[in-house]
């Protein structure tokens, strides 16, 4: 199961502030999930950014399960 969100900053928004509010949206993204994000086996990806007019906009996407494939050394 893959779920994803977009999130849209001002372009003139300093660099630690986006950070900041983007960690914070996520935050709250989280808490709407319907199955819990699990630290141990999921996993946030970065999958698109870009700069539309005077906005960036960030697509995460959470890969569920992805943590377990990956062998341990």
């Amino acid at each position: 199961m893959q779920e994803s969100t977009v999130i849209k900053l001002d372009s003139d928004m300093p660099l630690t502030e986006r950070i900041d509010e983007v960690n914070r949206k996520i935050s709250e993204w989280i808490d709407t999930l319907d199955q819990p994000f699990n630290h141990e086996t999921d996993e946030f990806q970065l999958v698109n950014f870009n700069k539309e007019n005077s906005q960036y906009k960030y697509k995460y996407m959470i890969a569920r399960g992805v943590k377990s494939l990956k062998k341990k050394r």
